[in-house]
């Protein structure tokens, strides 16, 4: 198992320090030290003891503290004379939760102002790479980094950074000196690397279960000098700014999906659009270490985004494989079994032949027939080119819309007044683009939410782009009010069922929304980059076509209401 996030800091409640949801025994002074590690990053010994202590005696009083954390936790927190101090990687904070953010922490002297600062200000985003390298340089040779991700996530690129960082030689294998990056295959023995006190060494681990010599490193090496990482995709902005610059929003999001925000599988997208041989070589190098059952059933799997059902599993032969796929990291368990990463799936996907593909997606379609999951049913007959009318009407309400558009939605005809300011009340899964939003969603299911809250009513006008996968499942876009929404999903034709508005979520698109007062929500639903802007107008008589979103028995009134007027004249 991996060391990360073995502990986890709650921000909302009372401050304490969890391991696997139990409370460890820590005084309230290291909490507030781990806590303003974990919101601020890397921080002096100086600055904490004078905010700690707040006399001369203060960093005799810190390195106190720092022997208490260790016993409390049974391992040192920090390597040896580390200045600035780091929080490890196995201790994370956790962003979800109810209550007040660190409260009671303002109890200790000099920490009341930052807690009060921090209740009003939102959780910093987990460190960009650019963080995480300025966060890494506080290494110092003898030391070992772990590196974990696939051989696309520029993991020998980070190790190479470092290495300028330092000011140290970059050198590949087992050696003296510098920083030496090592991946699979690795040396048998460990003895080279415990006796070796003049070298950082890198190891880039593939996902899944740990090598021998990892096992053996972590039983032996100091725990004080050795740190894991587990490397995450790419934002979409980093990779806006690095990678992909310069490239259109339409081109960089497909580019981001197809890639899995891996550096440099992106990197290979770009330079040669289609199949990425060089990465695809990576994912069967990998899948060499699986049985030959194993293997052939992942591809067969590779034709179900999102989760697997059962009766899927089943039918394509992958219920025995499933302990062994997950060991060696290509699934896991997430509301059902799904590939770990989707980008994966897709790669495997398109390279399966034509034919298979076919007779594959028959067998799906049939399996989940007769499971009665009449949804997914009609996704791998339209994969497989078959007829889909017969499934209408037992599809849940949205795809039926979806498939067999009615009448158009009822529109109203507004003007825009003055605009007024919009009133965030919290996000998720969003990057602040400009005046806008993007929710870059990698995995099918992943989402993304803003909430409004309006004072009046008025006219909402969103407008952006959408980036998805040409093949598989599409992102779509909600719109909520307590009492309707509007569905953007892509493909589908503009439509109306009761309070229920369809409309098409194109890869450039703009609609207004009457909106009643009070709480409006946004959600996104992945896989998909999708960009947006919101403006919010008083409003005035007009002749600008706009959707209402009102209870559903509104709007069938004013229909009656609009067709009787028709009638009349």
């Amino acid at each position: 198992m991996n060391n990360t996030c073995l502990y986890t800091l709650p921000l909302f409640g009372p401050p304490r320090l969890l391991k696997g949801g139990r409370p460890v025994r820590v005084p309230l002074k290291g909490l507030a030290l781990l806590y303003y590690l974990a919101l601020e990053g890397p921080t002096t010994r100086v600055l904490l003891a004078d905010l700690l202590y707040g006399h001369p005696q203060g960093l005799n009083n810190l390195r106190v503290e720092l022997h208490r954390l260790k016993a409390a936790l049974g391992r040192p927190l920090f390597p040896e004379g580390q200045d600035p101090l780091v929080l490890p990687e196995w201790i994370a904070l956790e962003t979800k939760g109810e209550g007040e953010i660190l409260e009671g922490l303002e109890a200790i002297p000099g920490f009341a102002d930052w807690v009060l600062e921090r209740r009003f200000t939102p959780p910093p985003p987990p460190p960009d790479r650019a963080g995480l390298l300025k966060a890494l340089s506080a290494l110092r040779p003898p030391a070992l980094l772990v590196l974990l991700g696939s051989q696309a996530s520029g993991r020998k690129e980070l190790a190479q950074a470092l290495a300028e960082a330092l000011r140290l030689p970059f050198h590949l294998g087992v050696g003296r000196g510098g920083v030496r990056y090592l991946e699979a295959p690795f040396p048998e023995g460990a003895e080279a690397i415990l006796g070796d006190t003049k070298t950082l060494y890198v190891l880039g681990v593939d996902p899944g279960e740990d090598p021998r010599l990892l096992l053996e490193l972590r039983a032996r090496y100091p725990a004080e000098r050795m740190r894991v990482v587990a490397l995450k995709p790419l934002t979409f902005q980093e990779a806006q700014q690095g990678v992909l610059r310069g490239l259109s929003f339409s081109q960089a999001g497909r580019i981001y999906l197809e890639g899995g925000g891996e550096p440099e599988a992106l990197r290979e997208l770009l330079q040669a659009p289609g199949i990425p041989q060089r990465t695809l070589a990576q994912l069967r190098f990998r899948a060499r270490y699986l049985s030959r059952p194993a293997r052939e059933a992942l591809e067969r799997l590779a034709i179900q985004p999102g989760p697997i059902p059962e009766p899927l599993l089943q039918a394509l032969e992958a219920l025995p494989h499933l302990e062994e796929l997950e060991r060696k990291g290509w699934l896991c368990y997430r509301e059902g079994w799904r590939f770990a990463r989707e980008w994966e799936r897709h790669l495997l996907y398109q390279i399966l032949p034509s034919g298979q593909r076919v007779k594959l997606h028959a067998l799906a379609a049939l399996t989940l027939a007769l499971a009665g999951l009449t949804l997914l049913e009609l996704y791998h007959r339209q994969r497989g080119g078959g007829e889909v009318g017969d499934l209408l009407p037992h599809l849940p309400k949205e795809a039926r819309l979806a498939l067999a558009p009615g009448p158009p939605p009822l529109e109203r005809r507004v003007g825009l007044g003055p605009e007024r300011a919009l009133c965030p009340e919290g996000e998720e899964g969003l990057e602040a683009e400009g005046e806008g939003w993007v929710a870059p969603l990698l995995e099918p299911g992943e989402t993304a939410y803003l909430d409004l809250g309006l004072l009046e009513e008025g006219v909402l006008v969103l407008s952006g782009q959408a980036a998805f996968f040409q093949e598989g499942p599409k992102p779509r876009l909600r719109l909520e009010t307590p009492h309707a929404q509007a569905l953007l999903w892509v493909g589908a034709e503009a439509t109306s069922e009761g309070g229920l508005f369809l409309l098409p979520l194109l890869p450039t698109f703009l609609y207004r929304f009457l909106l009643p007062r009070g709480r409006v929500r946004l959600k996104v639903e992945g896989p998909g980059v999708v960009a947006f802007r919101l403006a919010l107008h008083a409003l005035r008589p007009g002749t600008l076509p706009a959707y209402p979103l009102a209870a559903a028995q509104e709007v069938e009134e004013e229909g009656k209401e609009k067709g009787e007027e028709e009638g009349g004249g």
